[in-house]
């Protein structure tokens, strides 16, 4: 009988199965197998999915001495408390399950995975993650996918987002359902990644296979936030959108519309983005993005250079939001809208309001800077220096008073008064000995020095700069310069220890090759020809595209050109020509030509020689030369006409230089 029962369960006829089962506990209540059979009605129930009377069975079943029906039944519990959504009842269950010491490997597996789904659900991540642990993935047969799935969401609210993805990778999902939720999930692991190609990527995918789901909405917000992070603002402003404007789930999101707003202005939508800002203050009037939507009104205004409208608008920001933070960027904003306007004395007076009644803002300084910049526009330096200098005393307990100080010899220095701004950046460096400006300070005492031609000064201030912040710019700055003195004193050796000194020492890889180049030329310049060609071949070597690896195949160049290797300088001229499209690509053109002339091979040399003169001639150097070099080429062969034309073209553009004698002596000489 009770066989006969097991049997139509095996076929699937559940129905049947049942009427058997039930007539076997009613004739035999005591027998052994009754446990069983109670195990197996609930086993049955739950297969037709009828979970009220499976675990009214099971619930009998936990009961039984056999250690298999009981471990058994508590899972079958667990997974029909799942399905209910009682989660603390399910992880009740599948816990008493695993503490069944003969619990078969299979069962033990899906009380785990039960266990972290209802820790997942009662959001003990933590636990649940140990619990997914304990499964062995390789010796399970275990829905893999389901494990994974839920290991992915745990480690996701944890914030494990790499870890996220990677078990969303390992699904090998065939339902659609499951495929739209790892998509879902990897959009939004990728975002919170910041890695928004592959996040917008993931969205999109999802809206595309769930056009009717309810998170499409939401997905195409996060995709709009993906566009806009990205900078593709044109995108930004469509999904922004069909998010917001399509649809009502987000039409209390003022973020959202912020960046909408703004989407549309950085995209040169400026009346649209208008609109959504006017929009933004009518819908979110207590919003903090509502005085911020007035001010990027002003600030578009701004930008578009229709000044009177942006002071309008930043008027309009100061009347109606009178609390505002953004009180003293709009008063700023203004002296600027005024400046521009070349109405200095209202902006001086904007920027004054600013400086008094917000003393301790943040735009304090760009403030004093307007001011001064107003004075000098109007070629008022002394006004100028004299404001600040007040300014110092007038409010010595402000951090930024060095900038201040640092301002006043700068103004100076641009007036080539170097004495006077030696003084100013001395009071500097006594006044403000912590301040962050120092390293500047010192390199422009150094330029200031060198420029009055005190050269052993000025290598002390470019020392000190050097030896204490050499992977700034102006330390950078600091050795060009040191090197730059050192070969105007014809002091080789020097400069190739210096040189020799900071290489090791430097960060920044396009630097290295920059003073490597320099380097170079140092050599060149004392006539070291052997150890420029190994400096020159170093960088050539690299080959990693930089400006400097550019320079340095056209130096490398003309030194296997002097040489006569036309073979090896050809291809590192045609290299330079065909990567760049500046002023070394016009060298680089120039000296193809001149290869070929020295070879010869005179159609060929005028062939490049035109490409200057019709592509480069804004490269005053190298399209005189070519002229020249044209004018030599057509002398060759015999078309005196056309020589004489180059070089009257040249005579043309140059009166009294070196570029001017030699196309004279030229001319005359034909």
């Amino acid at each position: 009988m009770y066989w006969s029962g097991e049997s139509k369960r095996y076929e699937g006829k559940y129905d049947e199965s049942i009427e058997i089962q039930k007539r076997f506990a009613l004739k035999y209540p005591n027998h052994p197998l009754a446990e069983s059979v109670r195990l197996n009605i609930g086993i049955s129930k739950f297969s037709e999915d009828n979970f009220e009377a499976s675990e009214e069975s099971l619930l009998q079943a936990i009961n039984s001495p056999d250690p298999i029906a009981r471990s058994k039944s508590y899972t079958l519990l667990g997974e029909i408390n799942l399905k209910k959504k009682d989660y603390s009842k399910a992880k009740s269950f599948f816990q008493n399950g695993i503490n069944i010491s003969q619990i078969p490997k299979e069962l033990k597996d899906r009380c785990l995975l039960g266990l972290g789904v209802s820790n997942y659900y009662l959001n003990d991540n933590i636990e649940a993650i140990k619990n997914f642990n304990a499964i062995n993935e390789g010796d399970t047969e275990l829905d893999k996918s389901k494990l994974y799935f839920y290991r992915a969401e745990a480690n996701f609210v944890l914030g494990n987002y790499s870890k996220s993805i990677s078990d969303y990778n390992s699904i090998k999902a065939e339902d659609a359902q499951m495929t739209n939720n790892v998509s879902y999930g990897k959009g939004y692991s990728y975002f919170n990644l910041k890695d928004f190609g592959k996040s917008a990527y993931y969205f999109t995918e999802f809206i595309q296979n769930s056009s009717n789901d309810k998170k499409v909405n939401e997905c195409q917000l996060r995709l709009a936030d993906c566009f806009y992070a990205e900078k593709d603002f044109v995108k930004a402003s469509t999904y922004y959108q069909r998010a917001l404007i399509n649809s009502d789930e987000f039409n209390n999101d003022e973020r959202a519309f912020f960046n909408y707003a703004q989407s549309l202005f950085k995209s040169g939508s400026y009346t649209d983005a208008i609109k959504v800002l006017e929009q933004i203050q009518l819908k979110f009037p207590a919003s903090s993005y509502a005085d911020d939507s007035q001010y990027l009104i002003g600030w578009i205004a701004f930008q578009r250079n229709e000044f009177d409208e942006a002071i309008k608008n930043y008027n309009i920001l100061i009347d109606r939001y009178q609390q505002s933070t953004l009180l003293p960027i709009a008063y700023y904003s203004i002296g600027d809208s005024y400046f521009n306007r070349g109405e200095y004395s209202k902006a001086v007076a904007s920027y004054n309001r600013l400086i008094a009644q917000y003393p301790n803002s943040q735009y304090v300084f760009d403030a004093v800077n307007g001011i001064q910049y107003s004075f000098i526009v109007q070629d008022q330096q002394d006004n100028a220096i004299n404001y600040l200098r007040d300014f110092i005393s007038n409010h010595s307990g402000l951090d930024f008073l060095d900038k201040i100080q640092f301002k006043i010899g700068e103004i100076y220095y641009s007036a080539n008064n170097y004495e006077a701004a030696i003084l100013e950046y001395e009071k500097l460096i006594d006044n403000y000995p912590k301040s962050g400006l120092i390293p500047q300070t010192y390199y422009w005492l150094g330029k200031s020095l060198f420029i009055l031609n005190r050269p052993e000064e000025a290598i002390s201030f470019f020392e000190f700069v050097k030896n204490g912040y050499l992977n700034t710019e102006e330390g950078f700055n600091s050795v060009l310069e040191l090197g730059n003195i050192f070969r105007k004193m014809n002091n080789s050796a020097a400069e190739t220890v210096l040189y020799d000194e900071v290489i090791p020492k430097l960060s920044d890889s396009k630097r290295i090759s920059e003073i490597k180049f320099v380097k170079a030329q140092s050599y060149i310049a004392s006539e070291k020809i052997p150890e420029a060609y190994e400096a020159l071949k170093e960088i050539v070597d690299l080959r990693d595209g930089s400006l400097f690896n550019h320079k340095a195949e056209i130096e490398l160049g003309i030194l296997e050109l002097a040489r006569g290797n036309f073979e090896n300088s050809l291809s590192l001229f045609e290299d330079v020509a065909k990567n760049r499209k500046d002023d070394l690509a016009a060298q680089a053109l120039y000296y193809i030509g001149l290869n070929y002339f020295q070879q010869e091979r005179i159609p060929e040399a005028i062939t490049e020689l035109i490409k200057v003169r019709s592509v480069y001639s804004l490269y005053d150097e190298w399209y005189t030369k070519s002229l020249l070099l044209l004018g030599d080429c057509y002398v060759i062969n015999g078309a005196k006409g056309d020589a004489a034309d180059m070089y009257k073209a040249v005579l043309k553009r140059h009166r009294k230089n070196q570029y001017a004698e030699e196309a004279k002596e030229k001319l005359d000489k034909l």
